[in-house]
């Protein structure tokens, strides 16, 4: 999964010339030189960006700069290694287009924005910037259909259940693998000018795919769109699939179908600036009576390869360990616990050897497709391109969180549980939280949400495709600088998801 993020900004209109002898305005001249501004978020250890574009000769010319990402905190959310570069572009031609993009620590290239256009900007600039380009012989922008515009974010959140148990209490034992979710958000956004014809192709895209469930006690996954208005919203589409929906990997096992995909995987608009998308019924994929580890089906890889399977290996030992899961030297670690009796548990995708690399993931997706812009005034088009750019392209609106077997909400640092009462349930999350609050005030932060006293937190979100530990293995023997980012409120080691990571506590690629 790529994280990807788009900016476009609205076009500059030349002005007709007109005959002076009329006594009509002076014509305004074209610009010499535009100018695109672009506020990428991007993980905090990147320290250079690439500009790519087409020149007119037809050759492919990349840029490269180097950057110092300002850490992003905002209302005590340090958890996140996340960071801003403001970025100015400079074209002499109006339809200049061009990417940006990074080199994440495997290597893997990573797409901030795609066929952005230098159309802006007449003036100078005087807007403030980290860094800034000049586009040299660029090609002229023409195509009509590169014109839509698609931002994306897209990581990883894992979760402690434990919550409000700290670091004095057995429970809390930091292997961050209770609930893993990969995520990926895309604004589609179609510019001014093609709104009649193509204004339709708007939406905002949520997915989340459940990738490890290493606890008994995790019931619920979701996300809360803080600020994203749904009254711009038309209509909303949503789809339980294997893997992405636009691409059949295969279907559901019924056991899926019946239960994790049934009613209880919702999404909720009750707040219309805060709705909900929500999976339940997570202790299924841990549940050896129910399927789970039983009842087979058959994943269509990317090549067009079939792969018959079950979705938790470990739940009967369906297949033979495979040793090339896991490093070695993983089966002599003696300290939190032991090879052996990480064996002994039956949780999804977190013990050594029986990681479903070949059966998918199962996905939630809800498409909200917005109103048609063509008809609002330019300030209203504005403040919905606005409003789902920021939904997308500020991690710190999106807002993840758990909820137990026992209606705890367990959210990241910084973060206010959600405001609906959910079927089954008999008050709202947020009511839940203050009363355990209330009853555990000696070690929680009372100035911060989900912080401990001693410097806990109970998730942590992270840039891209991070990998989760092996289960009852502490995060931080595969990510030494967690806790040094964490307890300093994000203010050092903001790379330390690529810094110094030992891959024997890991899980493997899947």
């Amino acid at each position: 999964m790529k994280r990807y993020f788009l900016l476009i900004a609205a076009a500059a209109f030349a002005f007709m010339a007109c005959n002076k002898e009329n006594n009509a305005p002076e014509p305004e001249a074209e610009a010499s030189e535009y100018y695109d501004y672009q506020t990428l978020q991007i993980p905090s250890g990147t320290d250079k960006i690439f500009i790519s574009y087409q020149t007119v000769s037809g050759q492919e010319k990349v840029a490269a700069l180097n950057v110092t990402p300002k850490a992003t905190k905002a209302e005590g959310k340090n958890a996140e290694p996340f960071g801003t570069v403001n970025l100015l572009v400079k074209s002499s031609e109006k339809n200049a287009k061009y990417s940006v993009y990074y080199m994440f620590a495997n290597g893997k290239k990573v797409n901030l924005s795609e066929n952005v256009i230098s159309h802006v900007g007449t003036k100078a600039a005087t807007k403030a910037t980290d860094v800034s380009y000049t586009l040299n012989e660029p090609a002229t922008y023409t195509s009509t259909d590169e014109a839509i515009s698609y931002y994306h974010s897209s990581g990883s959140v894992m979760f402690e259940d434990s919550w409000p148990k700290g670091e004095r209490e057995k429970a809390y034992d930091t292997d961050f693998n209770d609930v893993v979710i990969d995520y990926d958000l895309e604004a589609t956004i179609v510019p001014d000018w093609l709104l009649e014809s193509q204004g339709w192709r708007e939406q905002l895209k949520v997915c989340i795919h459940v990738r490890a469930v290493g606890s008994k006690d995790p019931a619920r996954v979701g996300l809360i769109l803080e600020g994203f208005n749904t009254n711009n919203v038309e209509s909303i589409d949503e789809y339980k699939t294997l893997d992405s929906w636009q691409n059949t990997h295969g279907n559901l096992p019924s056991w899926t179908d019946n239960t994790v995909a049934g009613e209880l995987t919702y999404h909720y608009e009750t707040n219309p600036v805060r709705p909900v998308i929500e999976v339940s019924k997570l202790d299924l994929f841990n549940n050896a009576s129910r399927g789970a580890g039983t009842e087979e089906y058959t994943r269509i890889d990317d090549n067009g390869a079939s792969h018959k399977t079950v979705f938790n290996l470990k739940i009967n030992n369906y297949k033979p360990m495979d040793e090339t899961q896991f490093y070695a030297d993983l089966k002599d670690i003696t300290y939190p616990t032991t090879f052996a009796q990480m064996q002994g548990q039956n949780y999804y995708n977190v013990i050594p050897g029986y990681v479903n690399v070949d059966g998918g993931l199962f996905t939630y997706t809800v498409i909200y497709h917005l109103k048609d812009r063509a008809k609002m005034s330019a300030a209203e088009k504005q403040a919905v391109i606005d409003n789902v750019i920021s939904t997308v392209m500020t991690s710190t609106n999106q807002n993840f969180y758990v909820i137990t077997s026992d209606w705890r909400p367990v959210h990241l640092k910084g973060y206010t549980p959600g405001d609906i009462v959910v079927r089954g349930a008999s008050e709202t999350y947020k009511a839940k939280y203050d009363k355990i609050v209330a009853k555990n005030a000696d070690k929680l932060d009372p100035t911060t949400a989900y912080a401990g006293k001693d410097g806990e937190v109970w998730g942590v979100k992270c840039p891209t495709l991070t990998k989760h530990v092996w289960n009852k293995l502490y995060f931080s023997q595969a990510y030494p600088h967690f806790w040094d980012f964490v307890k300093s409120n994000g203010t050092t080691d903001t790379d330390w998801y690529e810094k110094d990571i030992d891959g024997k506590y890991l899980v493997c690629w899947w």
